[in-house]
């Protein structure tokens, strides 16, 4: 099953559950389904949860995903058609890299994001009020 994605527009940040089993061109997919929903809701605050994504991603991948994901971020920025964004990515190992190099290269090309396995974390970093478990 390839990855889906749902948003929720909550009252103080938009939410985007990622579902599915990894695969590599399907997680592409997923960065123009978020950044659409940023741009339709205008939004300023992220949280990307994909705690129940099943798979792993080399090492590879993740520097690739994190380049193209902020490239994409960075030309409908640039184009005024999503705001200046602040992401959280909340989700389990091995997914998430305890290196934490997707976010490394991210937060290289000027994207504000933390990735983080703490829902507590996200809310704080994200300065949001916490509304669900």
């Amino acid at each position: 099953m390839a990855l889906t994605v749902k948003t929720n527009l909550r009252n103080e940040y938009l939410y985007a559950l990622i579902e599915g089993d990894f695969e590599y061109l399907s997680s592409i997919e997923t960065t123009d389904a978020i950044l659409e929903a940023c741009a339709r809701h205008q939004a300023t605050k992220v949280l990307v949860d994909y705690r129940t994504v099943a798979g792993a991603m080399n090492d590879n991948e993740r520097i690739h995903y994190a380049q193209i994901s902020v490239e994409k971020y960075q030309k409908l920025f640039a184009e005024g058609v999503v705001k200046k964004c602040r992401f959280v990515w909340l989700g389990k190992q091995p997914l998430v890299d305890p290196k934490r190099l997707g976010e490394s290269v991210a937060l290289n090309m000027g994207l504000t994001i933390r990735v983080t396995q703490s829902l507590d974390d996200a809310f704080i970093w994200l300065g949001v009020q916490p509304d669900f478990d």
